[in-house]
């Protein structure tokens, strides 16, 4: 599978194992509608900014072991509203130090419940926010 334009005429699908295929895009998935769970590991999407469709059910996306090197890419995925866990386990992002990566995420998306496997405390979503809105106010002097 080189590619997710062939899956049309599945409105009831709700999980989509597509693994280890050589995808570089998700744009192609704005016909299933009642998509949960989306999985692409090892797939060679890293670019999500423009290609991220409307898929008001999904809350589970795996881009484990992905080509994701951007954490700015991240924020493409705020217009899913159902969105609850995120692994990007083995992605250098993920592994970047020069930032706390799910601390991040949680500044993006605060109804976050996981990410890369490991649950997100109310602390941690205090903690995010009260750091974003330090940003801010610095941005802001």
């Amino acid at each position: 599978m080189v590619d997710l334009k062939g899956l049309t005429d599945m409105p009831n699908l709700e999980e989509l194992y597509a693994a280890e295929n050589p995808i570089t895009t998700i744009a192609d998935l704005s016909a299933l509608p009642s998509l949960k769970k989306l999985h692409l590991r090892k797939t060679e999407v890293k670019i999500l900014q423009g290609n991220v469709p409307d898929l008001p059910k999904l809350q589970y996306v795996s881009f484990r072991e992905g080509k994701f090197d951007d954490i700015k890419q991240m924020s493409a995925l705020k217009t899913l509203p159902e969105l609850k866990t995120l692994n990007f386990l083995a992605n250098e992002m993920a592994e970047n130090t020069e930032y706390n990566f799910k601390e991040e995420l949680i500044m993006l998306m605060p109804k976050l419940k996981r990410v890369n496997k490991e649950n997100i405390e109310d602390e941690e979503v205090a903690d995010a926010l009260n750091k974003l809105k330090e940003r801010i106010e610095e941005q802001e002097k």
